[in-house]
């Protein structure tokens, strides 16, 4: 961490720093020293010679714990430099109260203060908090509570009937009722829950000014989305004047779809609803001419797209609830009606959930801000009390609060002591209900210039200390085209774009890629997508390892080709196969230039759900270490599944798969055919269908085959003593010994990735830690409730990280852009931008915002859905919402390289092309009705870079004439074929089961190294034990031992200690060839003790040492 107390200052950080007596929002763009000049303010605070403060007298708010200890870290090391400098014992007394200073997240901040003022908080002092699962699992049983008792409701239980019909209610994914839970967690973020509910409920009544409201805001949208539609016409006549000369579909345009565009842009501006509805409903469009055909197809059919584009949103406009003149007759009350039974359950949830936690005198994150809110709106003596103690109120990332927080910010400041530092463009976290609109509307209110102090100074940090000058240059090219007011809720202007500070050496590169940008873009057919073939834990058998069959093209994934290809351009740089690093980075640590290694490189995805194991499992066949963080697929692994089937066995025997499962795991190690036998058995003496477990205990007691039956009984005697462990004591414990009795951890820790499966397991051992430290754990119930618990996460399709073995230092980390932000690397994979934006909002049942709730209906017996006023308008508006986030989401990915900055992105030759020649003639910025349409980051970078040569030359549009070549970027285009051998190479290697390769040739420097590393090694192994002489002896010994030290008889046997071995590795066969294993295995490793190292060792070699 550099010092920050002798960095020098910006003048805009210096701005931001030195402004006292009102409040400063600074809105400080990536990597522009945010931090340094919020940590800076608070030193200068403190150090202030005229208006000294005390450490104590300093707010600081965080998000994360870890940016509360960087902070305090920061803050700590200026105050010790300072306080020897000017050898101050004030500034002593300041670092040794530094650990008792305001500087936390704001849950540990308002737990702190609730804990001060119980008492009037209306809390019991000893309250504890509990985390997410526990919350998760405690809001699962409630909400199970809360439905028997609802259905114990006759007359709700009637209006319940009415809103599940035809919807899907069965516990499990996508149930209905589940819904309940997230919309309650959405409440978390709403200062005024009561409030909600009486504007929720009003809001379905036409004769409410809450359904005028929303009428409005429709019609709005109406207005907006006509507007579009008239600039894509404006679009389709300038396609048609460039291509065509105006010949093809102008005419057509002018004459029959201008006026109609322009009319119910009129009707609807004059609030004529009803009449716009019947003019839409009226119209025909005139077909296009067939004419001009000399024009190529690709042509024609961009040229017409606009407009029909147009003709399907005019219909679609229909069905909008303004425009819909059968809406009410549609619906005939049943908004009102299930809306209100939908709230009802919601308020009697939370009222369930809330008691359970007063029973066990808990709280949760939320409740620590809405307790703290109510405190200090209830209570004005405490909240004058912390605004006279606190002189400054600093607040990091502003741009993710939410609506409780601001409010809870807007009673302790004072109107002229908050410092809040936040960037709209990093805002990433609206599924944790952060609000950035709110740091947006109060930026736009602030003063640009010092000398007006009537409000809030408003700074910006554009100077970028991360970046190289071209990376900046490349970023703020797409930027400047993509982010809009219609799209992002802010222009990317002037004072947005970054500006490059520090002052880098020149980026030179062997070969062609000599420029710090690049862009890769994959060939992909339509039928891409096809279902993981290569799951990590699929398991070769002696029957399918074909290992001379060829790898067909239609079984490799379009992920695998990319992750290939990335594998490939990794191994380029680092100088793996030739032995020199393609190009040399700048160390800051080191104040110089170093050769590009794995540790450098960071692969940064939107998500990495079912794509993070297809990359690892590609980079390591292709010999690269790597570190993959944050990825998901913990419980579909081997060992966690095997581990999860047999405490769903102990815990309920009655399983048939979970029993089958856990015979045939490692633990017992049962074979199909075995299992099969006992099924087939208990069949001829139970014909009626048997459960797995009743056959088991037929085949143990009347089995034919001894040494089948006897095995069998052995497992069931086993599962029975482990089933009282569990009844009697804790689940860690029972984990732990299960783990010690049978070996399990070692075993797996033996097979491919065993550091982290060995990982996964300790996590789970962990995890069971964790639980049972639970708050509201119930004594006896350990097992079940952690099966129910697990079962649950599953069904909500949430999942764990695997556990993470210690990191590698030199290995390619993979992570999500979420995980990455506030992060920075010399080397960024900006990969799979092809992947579509997350639509699952789409297909909801209900949407949710601080005004209201939108559902959709189910009408005549669940035949019929349809979507109430209140739902268009909220799935309107999400939508605007999720795509502002994917940009911002892409700005964040593409800030976090330092030097080198590679974007890779699969599609379809004729869709990249079309995206290019549409983009020629389109304005910068891009307008909102293009941008919109982006199903993917890749599509908003073809078109921000639609003008420059390099691509129309990489797709041959036509266009590679009509821009100069710039230098902004570099671009290749990877054809499927060569993707495809690519791809073949690198899972062909894994079928084989090759682990060696060729060394690849070393330098003269790496040789030097290496020898002197070997040298090393082979005199450390080497060298004699210097107390060698003293392991024989004992810690212990008997009388008899040492009075007859001759006697054989006074000497242990231990010799049956040898011949122990884990349950899971225990084979029936223990030998191979007449040779006992054990046997066999220490001789290879005496082998190893003697073979000598100082050649290559062979055949010859081996027989030369015994």
């Amino acid at each position: 961490m550099d010092d920050d107390a002798t960095l020098k200052l910006t003048a805009a950080q210096r701005l931001a720093v030195e402004t006292v007596g009102r409040d400063v929002l600074v809105t400080a763009s990536a990597g522009t020293g945010k931090t340094f000049a919020l940590s800076r303010r608070c030193i200068e605070r403190i150090c202030d010679p005229n208006h000294p403060v005390n450490v104590d007298q300093l707010l600081v708010l965080t998000f994360t714990d870890a940016a509360a200890e960087e902070m305090r870290a920061r803050i700590g090391s200026a105050l010790r430099q300072a306080a020897r400098e000017r050898r101050d014992n004030r500034l002593r007394q300041q670092v040794m109260a530094l650990d008792g200073a305001y500087i936390s997240t704001i849950h540990a901040f308002c737990k702190r203060i609730l804990t001060e003022f119980f008492y009037v908080a209306g809390i019991d002092a000893a309250f504890g908090i509990i985390d997410e699962d526990e919350q998760r699992l405690l809001k699962a049983e409630s909400l199970e509570t809360m439905l028997e008792a609802a259905w114990q409701d006759q007359h709700l239980a009637q209006a319940m009937r009415i809103l599940f019909e035809g919807r899907r209610i069965q516990p499990g994914t996508r149930s209905f009722v589940d819904l309940i839970i997230p919309l309650s967690d959405f409440l978390d973020s709403v200062a005024d829950r009561e409030a909600f509910y009486q504007r929720a409920n009003r809001i379905n009544d036409a004769g409410d000014k809450a359904y005028a409201d929303l009428l409005a805001a429709q019609s709005r949208i109406i207005a907006e989305q006509l507007a579009m539609m008239r600039q894509r016409l404006d679009y389709a006549l300038a396609l048609d004047k460039h291509y065509c000369q105006s010949e093809f579909i102008s005419k057509t345009i002018q004459e029959n779809y201008i006026p109609v565009i322009d009319q119910c842009i009129k009707l609807v501006n004059d609030g004529q609803l009803p009449q716009c509805a019947a003019y839409i409903k009226s119209l025909k469009f005139d077909n296009f001419p067939r004419r001009a055909n000399r024009l190529d197809e690709d042509i024609k059919e961009i040229v017409k797209a606009p407009a029909q584009k147009v003709k399907e949103d005019l219909k679609a406009l229909s069905q909008f609830a303004a425009l819909n003149p059968d809406f009410e007759r549609q619906l005939a009350g049943a908004v009102g009606l299930q809306s209100s039974v939908l709230l009802k359950l919601l308020r009697r949830f939370e009222a369930e959930y809330t008691k359970t936690k007063t029973e066990r005198n808990v709280l949760d994150f939320a409740d620590l801000e809405h307790y703290m809110l109510r405190l200090l709106e209830n209570q004005p003596a405490v909240a004058e009390t912390l605004r006279g103690r606190f002189e400054f109120v600093f607040v990091d990332e502003y741009q993710d609060i939410n609506t409780v927080q601001q409010r809870i910010l807007d009673t302790l400041g004072r109107g002229n002591n908050v410092f809040a530092v936040g960037d709209i463009k990093q805002s990433i976290y609206g599924f944790r209900q952060s609000r950035p609109e709110i740091f947006l509307d109060r930026l736009r209110q602030a003063a640009i210039r010092p000398d007006e102090k009537t409000t809030p100074l408003r700074v910006d940090l554009a100077e970028n200390f991360r970046s190289r000058p071209e990376v900046l240059e490349f970023v703020n090219a797409v930027f400047r085209r993509i982010m809009t007011e219609g799209t992002a809720s802010m222009r990317y202007d002037k004072q947005a774009e970054l500006k490059a500070e520090f002052k880098y050496p020149p980026f030179t590169a062997a070969g062609e890629r000599t420029h710090p940008v690049e862009l890769i873009l994959l060939d992909q057919d339509v039928d891409d997508s096809l279902p993981d073939q290569n799951s990590e834990d699929t398991q070769q058998t002696e029957d399918n390892d074909d290992t001379n069959a060829d790898i067909s093209p239609e079984l490799i994934e379009a992920t695998q080709r990319q992750a290939a290809l990335i594998a490939q351009r990794i191994r380029q740089m680092v100088g793996a196969d030739s032995g020199k690093a393609e190009f040399q980075i700048y160390d800051r640590k080191l104040q110089c230039c170093r050769d590009v290694r794995y540790g450098d490189i960071v692969i940064l995805m939107r998500s990495l759900s079912y794509k993070v194991n297809t990359y690892v499992e590609v980079l390591r066949l292709a010999q690269i270490p790597v570190d993959a963080q944050g990825s998901a697929g913990y419980f579909e692994t081997t060992e966690i599944s095997d581990c999860m089937n047999l405490l769903k066995t102990l815990d309920n025997p009655n399983g048939d798969i979970e029993l089958a499962a856990t015979l045939r795991s490692p633990l017992f190690g049962f074979n199909d055919n075995e299992l099969a036998e006992i099924c087939l058995f208990a069949k001829t003496k139970r014909p009626a269908q048997t459960p797995f477990y009743h056959a088991v205990q037929i085949y143990v007691e009347e089995g034919p085959d001894a040494a089948l039956r006897q095995k069998m009984e052995k497992a069931i005697r086993q599962l029975e003593r482990w089933r009282q462990q569990a009844q009697r004591g804790s689940l860690a414990t029972l984990l732990d010994g299960i783990f010690r009795e049978t070996g399990l951890v070692s075993f797996y820790a033996a097979l491919p990735n065993g550091s982290v499966r060995q990982a996964n397991l300790v996590k789970l051992h962990d995890r069971a830690i964790q639980f049972e430290g639970f708050r509201t754990s119930r004594p006896g119930m350990g097992l079940t409730r952690f099966v129910e618990f697990i079962e649950k996460l599953q069904q909500e399709q949430r999942d764990w990280a695997p556990g993470q073995p210690d990191s590698l230092e030199n290995a390619v980390r993979i992570m999500t852009v979420h995980k990455s932000k506030g992060l920075e690397f010399p080397v960024v994979f900006a990969a799979e931008l092809n992947t579509k934006f997350n639509s699952t909002g789409q297909k909801k049942e209900c949407l949710i915002d601080e005004q209201t709730i939108g559902l959709k209906m189910v009408v005549e017996g669940g035949r019929f859905r349809i979507s109430s006023l209140a739902f268009q308008v909220l799935k309107e508006r999400e939508q605007r919402q999720n795509l502002a986030e994917e940009m911002r989401i892409l700005y964040v990915m593409l800030t976090r390289a330092r030097e080198k900055l590679i974007l890779t992105a699969s599609g379809k030759e004729t869709h990249c092309r079309a995206q290019l020649i549409e983009g020629v003639l389109l304005p910068e910025p891009l307008p909102d009705w293009h941008l919109l349409e982006a199903k993917c980051h890749r599509d908003w970078l073809l078109a921000a870079l639609a003008h420059e040569n390099t691509l129309h030359t990489l797709y041959q549009t036509g266009f590679e004439d009509r821009f100069e070549k710039q230098d902004l970027f570099i671009a290749s285009r990877e054809s499927r074929q060569q993707l495809d051998s690519l791809a073949a190479q690198l899972l062909r290697n894994k079928r084989t089961q090759k682990s060696v390769t060729e060394p690849p040739s070393l330098s003269s420097d790496q040789q030097r190294d290496y020898a002197a590393a070997f040298s090393k090694l082979e005199t450390a192994l080497t060298q004699p034990y210097p107390f060698a002489s003293q392991c024989g002896i004992g810690a212990k010994y008997s009388v008899s031992t040492l009075t007859h030290p001759d006697d054989e008889f006074s000497v242990p046997d231990v010799s049956g200690a040898f011949d122990a071995a884990p349950a899971a590795v225990q084979t029936e066969v223990e030998t191979v060839d007449g040779i006992h294993r054990r046997l066999a295995g220490s001789a290879a490793h005496l082998v190893f003790e003697h073979v000598p190292m100082s050649q290559p060792i062979d055949l010859t070699v081996v027989e030369q040492t015994l």
